[in-house]
């Protein structure tokens, strides 16, 4: 059965990466790989939180690590050094939150219980597409070939 409010998540989130998408248009063409993971990622996540099969779930999560190191190797390769802090401190929390997540879920018949962390991982996971979306777009280069502003 799918849950409601994680449903409700992945649309209004997957409604501010496609925006942000629109909006940077630019990191299509400059890392297309990027825009292409958060692309199918959407497709998994409605996936796996409207139709909650266990292929969905799992196609889901493996989805979401191939994201996560995508994201992390265009973390690590940022100039600016204060935004790499952040944003590795931001997927850290991430990361977190997921297993917190699952951590509560497993412990409570209440399956709801892991609502809580589960959206902030959505909210969390937004944030970060986002800034990577826009780093991706500005000065016609890739996140992982930027520079300190």
């Amino acid at each position: 059965m799918a849950n409601p409010v994680l449903l409700r998540s992945t649309l209004a989130m997957g409604t501010a990466h496609l925006v942000a998408m629109l909006l940077w248009l630019r990191s299509w063409v400059n890392d297309p790989l990027l825009v292409f993971v958060y692309q199918v990622g959407l497709l998994t996540s409605l996936l796996n939180h409207g139709l909650t099969h266990p292929a969905w779930v799992w196609l889901d999560r493996a989805w979401m690590a191939l994201g996560c190191t995508v994201d992390l190797t265009r973390i690590l390769a940022l100039r600016d050094s204060g935004q790499q802090a952040v944003l590795l401190a931001l997927q850290a929390t991430l990361v977190t939150a997921f297993f917190i997540a699952k951590y509560l879920i497993a412990r409570s018949a209440h399956k709801p219980s892991g609502n809580g962390p589960h959206l902030v991982t959505h909210l969390g996971a937004s944030v970060l597409h986002v800034w990577l979306l826009r780093l991706a777009a500005q000065d016609g280069t890739s996140p992982r070939l930027s520079h300190s502003h």
